[in-house]
């Protein structure tokens, strides 16, 4: 798991873009068969200068890649109130190996 905190748009894009380049190399050097990246709910949807832009580029990045993957894209930590719903994660995924790929 990687986490920096930074606030300013250019050094926190350049993080997560350097960080998913590298350890998508390192993984395909190393003979890795599948990555999973956390993420969070709608940021492709969402544009936000920093750290939702950030995400975002690093889904690209996983998504373009040649290996197969998981994006578990959850709900930001927000604390839970009395009535509130439970949001469960979603999944994107491009898996070769997967009986449902094959579908």
């Amino acid at each position: 798991m990687t986490h920096k905190v930074i606030f300013e748009p250019e050094p926190i894009l350049d993080f997560f873009t350097t960080s998913t380049r590298t350890l998508l190399n390192a993984g395909r050097e190393a003979g890795v068969r599948h990555h999973v990246v956390l993420s969070i709910v709608g940021v492709d949807r969402l544009s936000h200068p920093g750290y939702l832009d950030a995400k975002a580029a690093q889904e690209r990045l996983v998504a373009e890649s040649d290996t197969p993957f998981t994006i578990v894209s959850s709900t930001t930590g927000q604390p839970r109130t009395p009535g509130s719903t439970t949001r469960y994660p979603r999944l994107k995924e491009k898996n070769h190996d997967h009986p449902r790929a094959r579908r």
